[in-house]
């Protein structure tokens, strides 16, 4: 926060002719300041923040400063057009009011900071004991899931300009860690999760149980649990609930193979796309059949569903 409060004074200085970069990450990482200074004569001030909204800070800018020059404002669509009080703007919000309440002390501090750090070279920055205590892996209660700890990705210069660390750029453990994050960066109750594992389970079982009982157990385990037919109705109709029962095998394979997709998000859609059928095929055998296959079948994929859509 010292470094961009900074940067924030700065402005105050700054001419008609220089350009201010407001927004989150995507203008903060993806800007090369250094050659923006190299191209045009003059280095950008750099106020853009990873996952805030760039509001706060251009309107305290129009209305606290007599900048005239040129303002570059990144759209990141789930940040530039949040309102209100979003997590994004009392983001953008702490920086402000940083910049406007710290102290002396913490004036003196980014100085003394800045003025030694060139001169020492760290072996691991992130063995620092800050870094190591906020990476620190703490045990979570049973229905509780931690935020995600992301990964050191980038190294940052007194005025921010940011370089991607060597390491991120050639380990990808770090990089698919650091992907696992972008696709699920909300954390979510594990409570949640484990009822859809919970769900997920027994549908799968429940269809392989279907797969064998129709496929291989049809003539003999079918007149007990059907005791209303006659034994020659399971006869000639063993080729038939062969049939079905392939149909089921397919719907468990489904659920299980939803287990082993990496991607939170397609493992989402598969979970989705296979409930609303086992959903679809309980409501017809409860029309058709027996009203008991609502409640078996029908009844844990719309929960199933359910969870997935509140979760969402």
């Amino acid at each position: 926060m010292d470094n961009w409060a900074d940067q924030r004074k700065k402005v105050a200085q700054l001419s008609e002719d220089d350009v201010v970069l407001l927004g989150s990450s995507r203008l903060h990482f993806d800007t090369n300041i250094d050659l923006w200074d190299s191209l045009t004569g003059r280095q950008p001030l750099q106020l853009a923040y990873p996952g805030s909204s760039p509001f706060v800070t251009l309107e305290d800018i129009v209305k606290k400063s007599d900048f005239k020059g040129l303002i570059v404002v990144g759209v990141s669509p789930g940040l530039f057009f949040t309102v209100g009080s979003g997590w994004s703007v009392r983001r953008s919000q702490a920086f402000i009011d940083h910049y406007y309440e710290r102290t002396y002390a913490q004036v003196l501090n980014q100085y003394l900071y800045n003025f030694v750090d060139p001169h020492f070279a760290y072996l691991r920055e992130d063995l620092t004991l800050t870094q190591l205590i906020e990476r620190w892996q703490f045990l979570n209660r049973d229905s509780i899931q931690a935020p995600p700890i992301w990964p050191p990705m980038v190294k940052m210069d007194k005025n921010r300009g940011v370089r991607m660390l060597l390491g991120m750029e050639t380990d990808t453990v770090l990089q698919r860690r650091q992907k696992d994050i972008w696709f699920n960066p909300n954390p979510k109750n594990r409570y949640v999760d484990s009822s859809h594992v919970i769900l997920q389970h027994y549908a799968a079982l429940m269809h392989l149980f279907f797969f064998w009982f129709e496929s291989f157990a049809w003539t003999s385990a079918g007149r007990k649990m059907f005791p209303v037919f006659s034994k020659e109705f399971f006869h000639k109709t063993k080729s038939m609930a062969a049939n079905q029962g392939v149909y089921n095998g397919f719907l468990a394979a489904g659920f299980i193979w939803s287990f082993f997709i990496q991607d939170p998000i397609w493992k989402e859609y598969i979970r989705l796309f296979f409930s609303a059928c086992v959903m679809v095929a309980g409501i017809v055998g409860a029309i058709t059949v027996d009203r008991k296959i609502f409640w078996v079948q029908a009844v844990p994929a719309i929960l199933l569903l359910l969870l997935m859509l509140i979760a969402s």
